[in-house]
Parts: structure tokens; C-alpha cells; sequence
């Protein structure tokens, strides 16, 4: 049993980009039209939603205010509401960015790719984006973009060259002592240096399983290492999982997904089998943001 807790760091975090006046006055404008329905799921948020409704309702120009009624419904679950919300502003306010930005974060948690690029595409041409939202928008739309298309393959691949002054992990002395018996190893287990070259790398493929964000991931792991002299230890290992993956969005769990899998491996020496393991695991991804990943992994064989 395997459990890995690990993540990945591609760039920086997200900064709240600067409301813009123009979404002022679209929510005077939509205060005048009729207001924002509340929404109706979520019990636990409807004080507080109510409340920041009311607040918002006698403050129609403020933005945050509006984004952070947008927020209370997200965080209730209810991203459709947020949506709604935040597009019936965007009604009277086509070209504000950080609304448009907002709306296309929320789509993209939804697991709606195509529209969430839309909206950031809109937020980085906006007249009044900043440079922190051009700069997020453009982190999310190449994600968006990546993860709307149905199939996709990705490779990693390292090749190299080492040499070991012990490539076959012998002793260093010939003589050892075994319960205070001297004894007197043989030349081939002595330390020996060797020179190796290596290859190794990852191939992913997924296939998007048309329900709201799922897929269907294979992901193999190799790694090769032939020596020069030392052939009895000329390597060869392989791992391929293969598995689907769920939006947990749909259990209110924003940025996450949880893939369960299958694997099975081997390890080959001097073209010799010497392991073979098979067996299932777990994977639970969560966005801390939009250029952060941390993954924890439960793994058995």
C-alpha cells in the first residue's frame, strides 16, 4: 500500500484583478430592471446570501458586493446561480473584463470548456483588463482549450548518459566478516565502475467521456538503462494505470477530481523478468489555483 501526497507548481497565483466602473453601472441598471433572484439550493447559504442580496440590492454600484453574492452562491454549490447572476450583469456590461473573467472561472469549474474560453478570450481583449486578469485568463483559456478537446496525447521523454564508479553496487573490500568469520568474496562481487546510457518518460492519453468534466485516462511510465559492461544488470521498467476520472464538482467539491484506476508493472533484468505487480489506486487532484496542482495518491499492489 502506497500513499503519496505531492504537488505541482507552474506558476504563480492568482491575484483578485481591480473592478472596473463599468460594471457599476450595470448593476444599477439590472437593480432597475428587476434585480438578481436568489438561489434556491444551499440552505446553509441562505442567510448569508440573503443578507449580502439586501446589501447589494441598497449598494447597486458595488462590484464586489455583486461578485461576492456571485461567490456565496458558488461556494453553496450552486454554480449555476452565480452564473446567472453574474450573467445577467454582463447584460449591460458586455466588454467588462473581471466579468467576463469571473464567468468564464465559473464555466470552467462546471467542466464548460468551450463556453469558459469564450469568456476568457472576451476578458483578455477587454478594454479595461488588467494585467493581472490577462495574465490569469490566459493560464486558464490554455487549459480551457486543452481540456475541451475530446482526445489528447501528451509525451515526456529524457535521454542521457551516466557513469558510476559502483554501477554494480559490489563491496568495496574482498574480505568481509560474517559472525567473526573472515571470509573472501569472489572478483564479480566487488564494486565495479560501468558506464550506462538511460532513457525514460511518461505518455498520457485521455478521452473526454462527455459528462460534465469525466474522462478516461492511460498514463505509462517507462524507464531503460543498458550498461556497458555490467549486461546482467541492464534495465527495463514499466508502470501503466489506466482509469476513469470524475468532476467532483458535481458533490460541490470545486477544482478536484478523483480517478480510480488499475495498474500493472514490471521490472526486467538482463532481458530476464524479475517483478511483476498489478494492482489499484486512487488519485485525488485539486486546482489550488489556476497554475498550482496538488495530488494525493493511495496506491496498492
Amino acid at each position: 500500500m502506497t500513499l503519496a501526497i505531492y504537488w505541482k507548481r507552474l506558476g504563480s497565483t492568482r491575484q483578485r484583478p481591480s473592478p472596473g466602473g463599468a460594471l457599476g453601472v450595470a448593476l444599477m441598471a439590472l437593480a432597475l430592471a428587476g434585480g438578481v433572484a436568489l438561489p434556491a439550493s444551499a440552505a446553509p447559504m441562505a442567510a448569508g446570501q440573503q443578507a449580502l442580496f439586501s446589501r447589494m440590492m441598497a449598494d447597486p454600484g458595488n462590484v464586489d458586493l455583486a461578485l461576492k453574492y456571485a461567490e456565496a452562491s458558488a461556494q453553496a454549490g450552486d454554480l449555476e446561480g452565480a452564473v446567472s447572476t453574474l450573467e445577467r450583469l454582463l447584460i449591460f456590461a458586455p466588454q467588462v473584463a473581471r466579468l467576463n473573467y469571473e464567468l468564464g472561472v465559473l464555466y470552467y469549474r462546471l467542466g464548460a470548456y468551450a463556453a469558459a474560453s469564450g469568456y476568457f478570450t472576451t476578458a483578455q481583449s477587454a478594454a479595461d483588463a488588467s494585467p493581472e486578469i490577462k495574465a490569469q485568463a490566459a493560464t486558464y483559456l490554455a487549459r480551457a482549450t486543452s481540456a475541451s478537446a475530446p482526445d489528447r496525447t501528451s509525451a515526456s521523454i529524457a535521454i542521457g548518459a551516466r557513469y558510476q564508479t559502483n554501477a554494480n553496487g559490489g563491496a568495496g573490500s574482498s574480505l568481509v566478516d560474517l559472525n567473526g568469520v573472515p571470509f573472501q568474496l569472489n572478483s564479480a562481487a566487488m564494486a565495479d565502475a560501468d558506464s550506462n546510457a538511460f532513457v525514460s518518460g511518461v505518455v498520457h492519453a485521455t478521452h473526454d467521456l462527455a459528462s460534465q468534466g469525466d474522462r478516461f485516462d492511460i498514463d505509462l511510465s517507462f524507464y531503460g538503462a543498458p550498461y556497458l559492461k555490467h549486461t546482467e544488470i541492464n534495465t527495463l521498467a514499466a508502470d501503466l494505470r489506466a482509469g476513469p476520472v470524475f468532476n467532483l464538482q458535481r458533490f460541490a467539491i470545486p477544482r478536484s477530481t478523483l480517478q480510480l484506476y488499475g495498474v500493472v508493472g514490471g521490472v526486467a533484468l538482463a532481458g530476464d523478468p524479475y517483478d511483476v505487480s498489478a494492482g489499484g489506486g486512487a488519485l485525488l487532484t485539486t486546482a489550488v489555483d489556476p497554475k498550482t496542482l496538488a495530488h494525493v495518491r493511495l496506491e496498492s499492489r
